[in-house]
C-alpha cells in the first residue's frame, strides 16, 4: 500500500470504530492496531493518529502502554490524541508519570488535553503536577486545572472554579463567545458539585433562579439539591 493508502485505511478503520463504540473490543483487533502503528505508522503521523483514535474507540486499557509510548511521540497531533486516548480510557496503569511530562509541552493544545486526561486518571499522584496550572496565564489551562483536581477530589482551584460560575468575570474576557461562557459555567458548577462545596450555595441558588441559560439553571438546581442535602 502507498503512504496515502495506509493513513485512508487507518482514517476508515477509526470511523467505522466510531459507529460501534461500546462494543466489546476484541483482543486481536487492538494487538492487530498497535502492530500496525509501530510498523506501518513508523513514517506517517497521520496512520498513528487515526489508529491512536481507533485505540481511543476500542476502549481497552490493553493499548495502554502503546497508548503511552506514543506521548513522546515527534508529531504535535498524534502527542494530542495519544493524551485523549488515555482521557478516555479513564485510569490506564503507567499514565500519570508521562502525562505529567507533558504539562511542558509547548504546544498549549496538548497541555490542555493531558491536564484533562490527569484527571481522569482518577491517580492523586498528579495533584502536585497539576497545581502549578492554576496559575497560568492561559484562561483555559487555569480551568482544566481546577476541573482535573476537582475531579481527584482536590479543592485547591475552588477560586478558579467561583470564576468559572461568574458571569461578569466571564464578559470580562476577550473574545469569549456565549457558548464557551455557558460551558465555563455548567463545567465550574460541575467541578463544585464534585467537591461538594458548600460554599458556594449562594452563587448556585443566584445561578438556578436568574442565569440566562436553562441548561445552566437545571445544572445549578441539581447541585444545589445535593449540597443541601441532610
Amino acid at each position: 500500500e502507498s503512504g496515502g493508502d495506509r493513513w485512508q485505511a487507518a482514517f476508515e478503520l477509526s470511523r467505522a470504530l466510531s459507529k460501534q463504540q461500546g462494543s466489546a473490543a476484541d483482543p486481536r483487533l487492538v494487538t492487530d492496531v498497535i502492530n500496525v502503528m509501530r510498523n506501518e505508522g513508523k513514517s506517517d503521523p497521520k496512520v498513528r493518529k487515526y489508529l491512536l483514535i481507533a485505540l481511543e474507540y476500542l476502549g481497552s486499557k490493553d493499548a495502554g502502554p502503546a497508548i503511552i509510548e506514543s506521548l513522546e511521540d515527534p508529531d504535535a497531533d498524534v502527542r494530542l490524541h495519544a493524551a485523549r486516548a488515555l482521557a478516555s480510557l479513564q485510569g490506564v496503569p503507567g499514565a500519570t508519570g508521562p502525562l505529567v511530562k507533558l504539562l511542558t509541552d509547548e504546544d498549549a493544545g496538548i497541555r490542555k488535553v493531558a491536564i484533562f486526561a490527569l484527571g481522569q486518571t482518577r491517580d492523586r499522584a498528579a495533584i502536585p503536577a497539576l497545581l502549578p496550572g492554576l496559575f497560568d496565564p492561559s484562561e483555559e489551562i487555569r480551568w482544566n486545572s481546577a476541573l482535573a483536581l476537582a475531579v481527584l477530589g482536590d479543592p485547591s482551584g475552588l477560586s478558579v472554579l467561583t470564576q468559572m460560575i461568574d458571569r461578569v468575570h466571564l464578559d470580562s474576557i476577550p473574545a469569549i463567545t456565549e457558548d464557551q461562557k455557558t460551558s465555563a459555567v455548567i463545567n465550574g458548577v460541575q467541578g463544585i458539585y464534585l467537591l461538594k462545596e458548600r460554599s458556594s450555595i449562594p452563587r448556585l441558588r443566584e445561578l438556578s433562579e436568574k442565569d440566562p441559560s436553562l441548561k445552566v439553571r437545571e445544572v445549578a438546581l441539581k447541585t444545589l439539591e445535593v449540597l443541601q442535602a441532610p
